[in-house]
């Protein structure tokens, strides 16, 4: 058996191409210096359009800074990915967001539904659980659903 540390040392090897460690991660250039926006696997495709999660939920955190939003994806046959906004708060409106999000990313930045819950999940990182996000709506759409659709 290999030792976690011999592990851990062949799979940074691995990642390592040509002198730079390859990540999921996305960024821009910006006065010369490197900014992250986010992860690759943080991108959806909703209406043949990439959206990043990660740019809906920093326009959601700029526009309405005294709410706590999260941006997720649920499989959708229409649309391929359909995105939705969970959110903690009353205050603001789903047609506001709606319209926020239309206006900063067209119209496959229009949320296709909320899910109004009291928290958002975190996983042990502090990072929103996004998953836990989809099976909460899933569970949400099925109870809503009339008896005999599918």
């Amino acid at each position: 058996h290999l030792s976690l540390r011999r592990q851990r040392q062949m799979c940074i090897r691995d990642r390592i191409s040509e002198g730079f460690f390859t990540t999921s991660d996305i960024g821009h250039l910006k006065d010369g210096k490197l900014v992250i926006d986010g992860r690759a696997d943080d991108v959806i495709i909703t209406g043949g359009e990439n959206i990043s999660l990660a740019a809906i939920d920093s326009v959601l955190s700029k526009n309405f800074p005294d709410i706590r939003t999260a941006a997720f994806a649920v499989d959708d046959q229409q649309w391929g990915q359909a995105l939705h906004i969970a959110i903690t708060s009353t205050e603001v409106g789903d047609e506001e967001i709606s319209r926020t999000l239309e206006k900063e990313f067209g119209k496959a930045g229009k949320p296709k539904g909320f899910l109004h819950i009291s928290e958002i999940p975190l996983m042990g990182i502090g990072k929103v659980d996004r998953l836990a996000l989809v099976k909460l709506q899933l569970s949400q759409l099925l109870k809503v659903r009339p008896e005999g659709s599918h």
